[in-house]
């Protein structure tokens, strides 16, 4: 429940595609939060993500939050085949805690995602 809404000037990734690796960069800005709850994610990726066996498929991306305050957990985000083309965004709180909540994130914070995952072809 809840939402987070993309300033819709800056709500675009880019990404280069090299044989299966899907290689995804960029910044998108926050421009409002209303009482966001449950998992996080980040959706419609250019390429589905692979069918392959033992989940090695799964990416990995880095992301990291300007203007946040002090006690902003680190954020990271795993792609694997249970989403098909959506990644899903976890946090890492202070005392390195992993959950799924958005609940850290804030208006007029800037995200940047840099990642890549596999794709079938």
């Amino acid at each position: 429940s809840g939402s987070v809404t993309l300033d819709a000037v800056e709500d675009l990734l880019s990404y280069t595609k090299i044989g299966r690796v899907v290689y995804i960069s960029g910044q998108v800005a926050i421009s409002s939060v209303s009482s966001p709850t449950g998992t996080m994610t980040i959706g419609n990726l250019p390429f589905p993500i692979a069918s392959l066996s033992e989940r090695s498929e799964t990416g990995m991306f880095q992301i990291a939050l300007g203007n946040n305050t002090t006690n902003t957990p680190t954020f990271f985000g795993l792609a694997n085949l249970a989403s098909a083309t959506t990644f899903t965004v976890r946090a890492k709180d202070n005392s390195g805690n992993a959950n799924n909540s958005p609940a850290s994130l804030f208006a007029a914070n800037d995200v940047f995602i840099n990642g890549f995952y596999l794709t079938e072809t």
